[in-house]
């Protein structure tokens, strides 16, 4: 077994993570939750982060902290799945359907 440091974790992450971080953020919006300050990406623990006033309706607070999930879901499926099919039919993939792949995952 070997060890990966969690930098390097992080930085392979960062799409994922800056994805996420911006739905946290459009959630608020959306339920009018005052922001006041967001990370979309640093380099550190934790690598982004939004932070907000506290949420007292209990379904607004479920839906900031569980939307990002599906958003992060849907955008990566839409990425992803045009170019995986040509790469799991192995049929003339190129380097952008790698790119895209790793994206959407």
């Amino acid at each position: 077994m070997f060890f990966v440091p969690g930098i390097l974790i992080t930085i392979a992450t960062f799409p994922g993570v800056i994805v996420h971080e911006l739905a946290h953020q459009l959630f608020c919006r959306w339920f009018k939750v005052p922001v006041f300050k967001v990370v979309y990406f640093r380099v550190g623990n934790p690598a982004g982060y939004v932070q907000h006033e506290i949420i007292t309706n209990k379904w607004q607070s479920m839906v900031v902290s569980v939307g990002p999930f599906f958003v992060n879901t849907i955008t990566g499926a839409l990425i992803a799945f045009p170019a995986a099919l040509p790469v799991f039919k192995f049929d003339n993939a190129n380097l952008l359907d790698y790119v895209l792949i790793y994206l959407g995952v």
